[in-house]
């Protein structure tokens, strides 16, 4: 849940900076984000088994499975 949150705000759709108020609103928006955030982690994990992601010197992944499949979206639609 925290991995989503945080792919909704600043790593990714940039939530916060639609300033909507009405809950209802909210709720689309949210459910519609959710979408978007399942579409890109299945891309990236697509991705990531035919170009896996490179490993840094310290142990982790240079990008998330998520961010990679965003940038991926991005390059196809643009």
């Amino acid at each position: 849940m925290e991995t989503f949150f945080g792919c909704l705000k600043s790593r990714g759709f940039n939530f916060e900076a639609t300033h909507i108020t009405d809950p209802e609103r909210i709720m689309k928006l949210t459910a519609l984000l959710a979408i978007a955030f399942s579409w890109c982690h299945i891309t990236g994990e697509s991705k990531h088994l035919a170009i896996p992601v490179t490993i840094k010197k310290h142990g982790r992944k240079a990008v998330s499975i998520f961010r990679y499949g965003l940038d991926t979206i991005r390059e196809t639609i643009f």
